[in-house]
């Protein structure tokens, strides 16, 4: 959705809810020895971290430069152009090839700058591999600690 840049709240609540259901699960359980205590202490620092991570990356997705820079960058240009230009070469070919090729440097770096200004979004962009990674991380421990209740069940329904 961020590289399409279809930025509605309904876009991010699948994600929401998913951090939302780590952090419940994880203040669920409750730590039957001192191993698990640091181990649950450390997952809740993470989860904490994911939270204002995420919400920091939402927020890094709908901000750009401000139009002052954008004026500031185009006067800049314009200005180098002209002081490039103002240059009194010997041969008329060298002085035009030496404007193109400063006013060309100048505009990679504008592309570079343009392709960056919504760093989420286009197909220069951050990736979303960390936090698809930390999702499966965190299905397969959540999946793992729910097969060893459904096992105590069937043994349980078994003995009766």
């Amino acid at each position: 959705a961020q590289k399409l840049y279809h930025m509605e709240d309904a876009n991010f609540e699948e994600g929401w809810a998913t951090i939302r259901r780590i952090s419940l699960e994880l203040a669920a359980f409750e730590p039957k020895s001192q191993g698990q205590a640091t181990v649950k202490l450390e997952m809740e620092h993470d989860v904490n971290d994911l939270f204002s991570a995420r919400r920091l990356r939402l927020l890094a997705a709908t901000q750009h430069l401000p139009a002052a820079i954008w004026t500031m960058l185009l006067v800049g240009l314009g200005i180098v152009s002209v002081y490039v230009f103002l240059f009194g070469p010997h041969s008329y070919r060298i002085h035009m090839a030496v404007t193109v090729l400063t006013v060309l440097s100048v505009g990679v770096v504008f592309t570079i700058v343009i392709a960056e200004d919504y760093p989420f979004r286009g197909i220069v962009s951050v990736s979303s591999e960390d936090y698809v990674a930390v999702k499966e991380v965190a299905n397969i421990v959540f999946h793992t600690n729910a097969e060893p209740k459904d096992k105590t069940k069937d043994t349980t329904d078994d003995e009766r």
